[in-house]
C-alpha cells in the first residue's frame, strides 16, 4: 500500500511539472522567431567588399532612447518620434530626419559591424541607404534584389511613417580591401535590447563564387561567424537551425511524443516517424515554393490545426491499440507540421534564391535528426518501465498525454481566436 501511495505522488509531481514546463511557453514557436530576421549580401569586388543589409529599424535604435524629459517621457531615439497610445509610449519613424541625414543611421550600422580579414578589422564606408514600412517593402533574397531596393528612394514621400517595429531598413557599407578573400569572420556589436532578440535569424549569403554560399545563423552574432568557401559549411548551418528549431517548436515535440508513446512496438514506431518524416518533407518543399493558400487566414488554420493534431494523437495513444491506417494518418498530420516549418524559411528564401535545395535539404535533415534525438531518449525510457513496472505503465501514459491534451486544447482555444479573427 505504502509503495502504491509512493508511486502515485510521484506521478503527481511529474504531471504537476510536465504542466508547469509548458504552461509559459510560447505557443505560436513559427512565427514569432521569425519576425527578427537579418539578411547580408557579402559581395565581393576587386579592392572592396560590398555589405547589402536588410534589418528591422528597431536593432539600430531600440536602446538608444534619451533620458526622461518633463513630460514624463524619454527623448525619442535617433530617426523615431514618441506616441502615446491609450497612454501606452509607442514609436514612429521620424521620416524627414532620415530623409535629410540617412547616412547617420547608415553609420550606427557600420560601427556595429565589424568584418575582419587575417584578424585585421576592415574601415567601412557608409553607402546608400533607403528604409520601408514592413508591408511595402521590395524582395531583398537575391543580389539583384537587394541592389534594386537600395536604388529606391531613401523613404517614399507616398509612405506614412510607420511604426518602428513595422520599419525594414536596406543599408549598403562597403569595405576596402587589397585582394579578393574567400574567408573573412563577421560580427555584429548591435544589441538593442528586444524581446527574443536571442532568437534572430540571419541569413549570410556569400557571393564570392557564380553559386553563392548561404549560412544560417541564430542569434545577435554577437560572436564572430567564420564565413568561408565552403558549401559543406554553409550547409550545416542549415541542418544546425532545423535541429534547433525542432527541439525548441514545443507544439512539434508534442506531437512526436504523443507518437511514440502510442506505438505498441519498434516497428510501429519506425512507421509512425516515418509517415510524419514523408508528410512533413513534401510541405516544406510547397511551402519553399510558394504553393501554398496566400490568405491571412492560412497560417493561423496551419497553427490551429497542428494543435488540434496534437490532441488527437494523444486520445489515439491512450486508445492503446494500433490504428490500422496510422500511417496514412501521420504521413496527414506531417502534411499539416511540415506547413508550420516551411513558413520560417519561406520568409527568407524565394524561388529564385541561390542554392535553395542546399538549404531545403539541410533544413529538413536538421528537423529529422531533431526527431530522432527525441525518439531516442523517450522510446528507451518507456520500454525500460514496462519492464521494470509494468503495473504502472498505464499511469504513465495518462502522466505523459494528459499535459498533451490540456496544452493543445489550450493552443487550439488561443489559435481558434486568432483564426476566426484573420476572417
Amino acid at each position: 500500500m505504502f509503495k502504491r501511495t509512493k508511486y502515485k505522488k510521484i506521478l503527481v509531481l511529474l504531471l504537476l511539472n510536465f504542466i508547469c514546463l509548458f504552461w509559459h511557453t510560447n505557443s505560436f514557436s513559427h512565427f514569432k522567431l521569425n519576425a527578427n530576421i537579418r539578411l547580408y549580401h557579402v559581395v565581393h569586388e576587386d579592392g572592396q567588399i560590398r555589405l547589402l543589409a536588410r534589418m528591422p529599424l528597431a536593432y539600430l535604435i531600440a536602446d538608444k532612447l534619451g533620458s526622461i524629459q518633463d513630460d514624463g517621457l524619454p527623448a525619442p531615439a535617433p530617426y523615431s518620434t514618441n506616441l502615446l497610445i491609450d497612454d501606452i509610449l509607442n514609436h514612429k519613424l521620424d521620416a524627414t530626419a532620415l530623409r535629410e541625414n540617412p547616412k547617420g543611421l547608415g553609420q550606427i550600422f557600420a560601427d556595429g559591424t565589424i568584418i575582419k580579414i587575417s584578424n585585421k578589422k576592415l574601415k567601412p564606408i557608409v553607402g546608400r541607404v533607403v528604409a520601408y514600412p514592413l508591408s511595402k517593402q521590395k524582395p531583398f533574397s537575391t543580389l539583384n534584389e537587394a541592389k534594386s531596393s537600395l536604388s529606391s528612394e531613401v523613404y517614399n514621400s507616398d509612405y506614412k511613417e510607420a511604426f518602428i517595429g513595422d520599419t525594414i531598413i536596406d543599408i549598403e557599407l562597403i569595405y576596402s580591401t587589397n585582394k579578393k578573400t574567400k574567408k573573412f569572420t563577421i560580427q555584429s556589436l548591435l544589441n538593442p535590447g528586444l524581446t527574443k532578440q536571442e532568437q534572430t535569424a540571419n541569413l549570410i549569403i556569400n557571393h564570392i563564387n557564380k553559386k553563392p554560399s548561404i549560412y544560417r545563423i541564430t542569434g545577435l552574432l554577437d560572436k564572430s561567424v567564420n564565413i568561408t568557401n565552403s558549401a559543406i559549411k554553409a550547409f550545416s548551418t542549415f541542418v544546425i537551425n532545423g535541429f534547433i528549431h525542432i527541439l525548441e517548436g514545443y507544439d512539434h515535440i508534442l506531437f512526436i511524443l504523443c507518437l511514440i508513446v502510442g506505438a505498441q512496438n519498434l516497428k510501429s514506431l519506425f512507421w509512425r516517424i516515418t509517415g510524419f518524416t514523408i508528410g512533413h518533407s513534401i510541405t516544406i518543399s510547397f511551402g519553399f515554393f510558394n504553393i501554398i493558400p496566400n490568405y491571412l487566414w492560412f497560417i493561423p488554420f496551419i497553427e490551429t490545426t497542428i494543435a488540434i493534431s496534437i490532441v488527437y494523437a494523444a486520445f489515439l495513444a491512450l486508445w492503446g491499440r494500433e490504428h490500422k491506417n496510422i500511417i496514412l494518418i501521420t504521413v496527414l498530420i506531417g502534411l499539416l507540421h511540415g506547413f508550420g516549418f516551411s513558413f520560417i524559411l519561406s520568409e527568407i528564401l524565394s524561388i529564385d534564391s541561390m542554392n535553395l535545395w542546399q538549404s531545403l535539404l539541410g533544413f529538413n535533415v536538421g528537423v529529422e535528426l531533431g526527431q530522432l534525438l527525441i525518439a531516442v531518449i523517450v522510446w528507451p525510457c518507456l520500454w525500460y518501465f514496462s519492464k521494470k513496472l509494468p503495473m504502472y505503465q498505464s499511469h504513465l501514459k495518462w502522466t505523459i498525454l494528459l499535459p498533451c491534451i490540456l496544452i493543445g486544447s489550450l493552443w487550439v482555444g488561443e489559435r481558434a481566436i486568432i483564426l476566426i479573427n484573420s476572417f
